[in-house]
């Protein structure tokens, strides 16, 4: 598994890792999904996205703050992104769409209010691309 929940003191961290940056922002919404275990409907919803220009810290923080942000005003859960990224460290820029499933009130195992900068550092080496990021519930 590209992600692993971790403790925190006093919120949550996710431990997200992938072989390229691409993979990497695709897997932390993966994480989020899986972390808040929501009920969904069956129908079907995609939002598209522009994120940067950015640090990789920046476009992390962003697609996960966007993508809480789209759970609260559209009723959606997003379990998938499909992204491009072009540019280079300090530059970013990810464009790609969300796909999800609407949610109407259904409950969630954990509510995520928003994704934090705390102690937050992405890691390129040549094993790939990974970091913890602290998301405050």
């Amino acid at each position: 598994m590209p992600f692993r929940i971790e403790s925190h003191t006093a919120d949550v961290a996710l431990r997200i890792s992938g072989h390229s940056f691409k993979e990497f922002l695709q897997e932390a919404v993966g994480a989020l999904h899986y972390l808040q275990q929501p009920t969904t409907d069956e129908d079907v919803v995609t939002r598209a996205f522009t994120l940067g220009p950015g640090s990789a810290e920046n476009l992390l923080v962003d697609l996960l703050n966007e993508t809480i942000f789209l759970q609260e005003t559209e009723c959606a859960f997003f379990h998938r992104c499909v992204a491009e990224v072009v540019g280079e460290d300090g530059a970013w820029v990810a464009t790609g769409v969300l796909h999800g499933k609407s949610c109407g009130e259904s409950p969630r195992a954990n509510v995520v209010k928003a994704a934090t900068y705390h102690g937050l550092k992405v890691s390129c080496t040549e094993d790939g691309w990974s970091a913890v990021v602290v998301l405050d519930t």
